[in-house]
């Protein structure tokens, strides 16, 4: 069966300053400054001047997933969605020969795949992975010094996120401890938890999230270090891929009550716990 989603065009940057929709203007760029790869599309050649695209994620979304409640921590649905980011602008030059060239330029700047999208706004930078899916230059024999064009990108992830991730470190738990960690920000997160073994004298470790454990059933010795990656669903010990049970947890947009469980009769932990702040 083929599930069919509506795709919303809604402004991507919609939680900062609005997009400007001023195409083709050559005065007025867009109030976001962005870059590919590193190449800004932002300087005294290149104009974005609107830009729009990614779904708009509903509130729905993550009650009704494909998963549900089965598999919480998975959201294999929202891989089925395209994600696409459109850009619209002017690239100049004093000359119709170095206009060519720096088409020629974009264009080999632009072919590549799963690279940062970036912009900034008001002082904030806020970026996502994705790949060029088409350049568009729409030529015209009389505009020899400027020429519109179109980039089509296809987002990889499924959210914005801000450029800074979010540090938590709880040190030296001598006990099962459960904790508030706040994700007060706009949508769900995928978490990291690091944890740096000072002692123990038993085996395993579980993580529960609002009724959803994680668990990691090998030993654990001091000085080991145990990494649970929500986001690309992999634990490791010491840099070393090691299985778990249970679904990956993820942080909603509300506090989020984690309880730290250790199956040690004695131990001294320190965790911390790495996300972003994503946004639509």
């Amino acid at each position: 069966m083929i599930w069919l989603y509506p795709i919303s065009w809604d402004a991507i940057g919609e939680t900062l300053a609005p997009w400007v929709s001023s195409y083709p203007s050559l005065s007025t760029p867009s109030l976001e400054v962005f870059s590919y790869n590193g190449y800004w599309l932002h300087n005294t050649s290149i104009l974005i001047v609107s830009a729009w695209g990614l779904l708009d994620s509903w509130a729905v979304d993550f009650w009704d997933s494909a998963n549900n409640w089965t598999d919480w921590g998975q959201f294999i649905y929202r891989d089925w969605r395209k994600k696409t980011i459109t850009l619209k602008g002017i690239v100049k030059a004093t000359s119709w020969v170095l206009l060519e060239a720096k088409i020629d330029e974009m264009k080999w700047q632009l072919d590549t795949k799963n690279k940062i999208l970036r912009y900034s706004s008001q002082g904030k930078y806020r970026e996502i992975n994705a790949t060029t899916s088409n350049i568009i230059f729409e030529r015209e024999a009389r505009n020899i010094t400027f020429c519109p064009f179109t980039i089509t990108f296809i987002a990889n992830d499924v959210y914005w996120r801000d450029s800074d991730s979010v540090a938590i470190t709880t040190t030296w738990l001598t006990a099962n401890t459960t904790v508030e960690l706040t994700n007060s920000w706009n949508k769900e997160t995928f978490p990291k938890f690091i944890l740096y073994v000072n002692s123990w004298t038993t085996a395993s470790f579980t993580i529960t999230l609002e009724g959803i454990t994680i668990s990691y059933l090998g030993s654990l010795t001091a000085g080991d270090v145990l990494i649970i990656d929500s986001k690309t669903k992999t634990a490791y010990l010491n840099s070393v891929v090691v299985d778990y049970t249970g679904p990956c947890p993820i942080f909603t947009s509300w506090p989020n009550i984690v309880t730290f469980w250790f199956g040690a009769w004695t131990f001294n932990i320190d965790i911390n716990c790495i996300f972003t702040k994503n946004f639509l």
